[in-house]
């Protein structure tokens, strides 16, 4: 008996770990399982100053009520995680940081086209002066390259940033925590108690 109960336990941790997927969109959401944050697709950000952005976060009406500009990190580490091994400025060609590009290209969507198609995004201020972003073009057409660039320091929180009649609009970088419910890992951790009771009760 105690031998198909630690089969069953077993089981169900194998189910937990194999569950998880890395990112999920549906519509303008993207959903990390692994790390247990939903984003927002960049482009329905856009038209925002920074300063506006922070207002939406603790506005109950709003879209963006309960999110938060991600941090330099978090963005570093999301494009990371899809394999892409870059410097944040010069353009790659190596296979695995282009399809992280073009991954989340397809993600988090289209804010402009001076150049060619791309998405900017501005994230956390955590120098408290002028506002960071980082922008990604799949294509630049130029070779086989793509980019990622990060500028930092670059304009003021109450500016439009590219200003009005430009073929590129900024968007913002905003991320907030998921709560997972893990069933499965709940189920586990009974099993794991059941056991337990019963070795200790055939001791005593």
């Amino acid at each position: 008996m105690k031998r198909y109960l630690w089969l069953l336990l077993l089981s169900m941790c194998l189910f937990v770990s194999s569950a998880h997927a890395t990112l999920i969109k549906n519509g303008s959401v993207i959903t990390d399982t692994d790390a247990g944050l939903e984003w927002l697709e960049l482009s329905v950000s856009t038209g925002f100053t920074y300063n506006q952005m922070l207002d939406n976060f603790q506005d109950e009406s709003s879209l963006f009520y309960g999110y938060e500009y991600a941090s330099r990190s978090l963005v570093e580490n999301l494009f990371n995680n899809l394999g892409y091994s870059g410097d944040f400025y010069d353009p790659v060609t190596d296979l695995a940081s282009k399809d992280a590009i073009t991954d989340i290209y397809d993600l988090f969507g289209q804010t402009g086209d001076n150049c060619c198609e791309r998405g900017d995004g501005m994230f956390l201020n955590e120098g408290g002066d002028n506002v960071d972003w980082l922008f990604y073009i799949p294509d630049t057409s130029i070779g086989n390259e793509s980019v990622v660039r990060l500028f930092t320091d670059s304009f003021d929180p109450d500016d439009l940033f590219w200003g009005e009649g430009s073929s590129n609009e900024m968007g913002s970088w905003v991320v907030k925590s998921t709560v997972q419910v893990p069933e499965p890992a709940s189920f586990a951790i009974l099993g794991i108690g059941l056991i337990g009771l019963g070795l200790a009760r055939k001791r005593v």
